[in-house]
């Protein structure tokens, strides 16, 4: 606890949000980034459009990683053993 994370793009009431987060214990660290996972949830629209128009946005942007060389990616047999390897954990 009392750690100093900083995080690459944030404001300064962000920030102390942060700061005075990292004070709390794992447990209520733990509910709290629950409760603000939840609320983005909450925020997300059910139109299909707009989540066509999420997912298209988000593909265009994974596309251009792997196109520029940002990003290559893994063959498929091993990211099927990593998928394969996840399951098993659970």
């Amino acid at each position: 606890m009392g750690r100093r994370v900083t995080l690459a793009i944030v404001t300064r009431a962000e920030q102390k949000i942060v700061d005075e987060a990292m004070e709390l214990s794992i447990k209520e660290r733990a509910r709290v980034t629950a409760a603000l996972i939840a609320s983005l949830d909450a925020d997300v629209a059910e139109d299909p459009s707009v989540v066509r128009a999420a997912w298209r946005a988000e593909i265009a942007q994974r596309v251009e990683r792997v196109v520029s060389g940002a990003s290559a990616g893994i063959p498929w047999p091993e990211a099927r053993a990593r998928i394969e390897a996840g399951r098993r954990k659970r």
